[in-house]
């Protein structure tokens, strides 16, 4: 059973659409960090939240500079981390819904970039307000901003189009994203995870910043998707080369006489081509084609060919 979940994922992640692909990472990173939560509880006596937390700061960009620029690879992970199972669901939920539109109205090619840059995006906006909203420090986690950034960038590509939500019917998507603008300000007006909301909007922002840029001919996506399929390339494994087979030639060496001779049978050859050809064309001056024998027109059909 389990062989076969993972060819079905292993499928999926090679030849499905790139929304396909960041649902699968942000879901293996989530069992992967409750994995690595139950052995340090199992190995020290703190309950599963804090094992949880204490792993999940690792992962999570921090308010504290010194500690991103000792873990860079929080830039990235921050946004493929979820605390608990509500928060990964509606993430993904939404990035499902608004990515499967800006895939289909611009191409897959852009659905990355809007994450990662809407991320970062997010990200910078937190560090920015949690030095003034948090002294005592925090960390910031989620995918919440890249998906507020394909939000946007789907509804700045094509406001009205309709999306059917569960026992309210088809709403157009600006309506909808002006909702969750709408929702981040309130929860930051009444400091609930105000620096997570920050982020929202920094998402929100760069999702309309990277549709407008594209309208103006500048495509923001380029620089991620080359940076990816160099990274790709270089661990991709390249095709190995036969290796070299050397083959001795054995020469023949040829004597003077043995040269003349053969010249004499070549010209004798053709003298005599020369005489049969001779003859067929006065046969045909004197009694024309029909004349020849299968022979004579297989001879010069021949000829003619050399």
């Amino acid at each position: 059973m389990f062989n076969s979940v993972y060819e079905d994922m292993r499928q999926m992640f090679r030849s499905g659409h790139m929304i396909n692909r960041l649902i699968i990472i942000n879901v293996v990173m989530f069992i992967l960090l409750h994995i690595g939560a139950i052995v340090v509880g199992m190995s020290s006596t703190t309950t599963h939240e804090v094992a949880h937390n204490l792993v999940t700061e690792y992962f999570a960009i921090s308010r504290d500079l010194w500690f991103d620029i000792t873990h860079p690879w929080v830039i990235i992970t921050h946004m493929f981390t979820h605390q608990g199972f509500l928060h990964i669901l509606f993430n993904l939920l939404w990035l499902y819904w608004f990515g499967i539109i800006v895939g289909d109205l611009i191409g897959d090619k852009h659905i990355l970039p809007l994450y990662i840059l809407g991320g970062l995006a997010g990200a910078l906006v937190y560090f920015i307000v949690a030095q003034w909203l948090y002294p005592e420090g925090s960390i910031a986690i989620g995918a919440s901003a890249a998906v507020m950034s394909t939000a946007v960038a789907a509804a700045s590509i094509n406001p009205d189009h309709n999306m059917r939500l569960l026992l309210l019917g088809n709403i157009r998507i600006k309506y909808i994203v002006l909702a969750l603008l709408i929702f981040d300000i309130i929860a930051i007006s009444n400091q609930t995870n105000a620096g997570g909301h920050f982020a929202h909007l920094g998402g929100a922002f760069f999702g309309w910043f990277y549709i407008k840029m594209l309208n103006e001919g500048q495509d923001l996506s380029i620089g991620i998707n080359g940076t990816i399929e160099s990274i790709t390339n270089f661990f991709r494994k390249k095709p190995q080369k036969s290796p070299l087979r050397v083959v001795k030639k054995e020469k023949v060496f040829t004597t003077s006489k043995d040269q003349k001779q053969k010249k004499n049978k070549n010209m004798k050859v053709v003298q005599s081509d020369q005489e049969k050809l001779d003859a067929i064309l006065d046969k045909i001056s004197t009694s024309g084609m029909d004349s020849l024998s299968a022979e004579e027109k297989e001879f010069l059909q021949n000829l003619s060919k050399n």
